[in-house]
């Protein structure tokens, strides 16, 4: 994130480091790294990860919001993200995959 040379690439770096955190069972570190945008193209999947990482915190309003808002883009763009769909099925019924 520090050394890249574009805003987009220190976006990636940014949200590679959030899903580490998730991973890490570090979930508040990863939403404080995705407080910061570099590159406003990536709020999509930032809203992704974030819904990933209150979700890893059991915040499921939060996460719902979030993943939702993410599909929403998705069908506007015309892309069907099959794994989006599953996260908020999930969400409604309450099951954490």
């Amino acid at each position: 994130m520090n050394h890249a040379s574009t805003d987009s690439l220190r976006q990636v770096a940014r949200l590679r480091l959030a899903r580490v955190y998730i991973q890490e069972n570090n979930p508040k570190e990863a939403l404080t790294i995705l407080k910061k945008t570099n590159d406003k193209g990536y709020l999509p999947m930032i809203d992704e990860v974030e819904g990933d990482s209150y979700l890893a915190l059991n915040e499921t309003d939060n996460a719902r919001v979030l993943i939702r808002r993410r599909l929403i883009y998705c069908l506007i763009i015309a892309v069907a993200r099959p794994i989006l769909v599953m996260k908020l099925n999930d969400l409604a019924t309450g099951t954490k995959q």
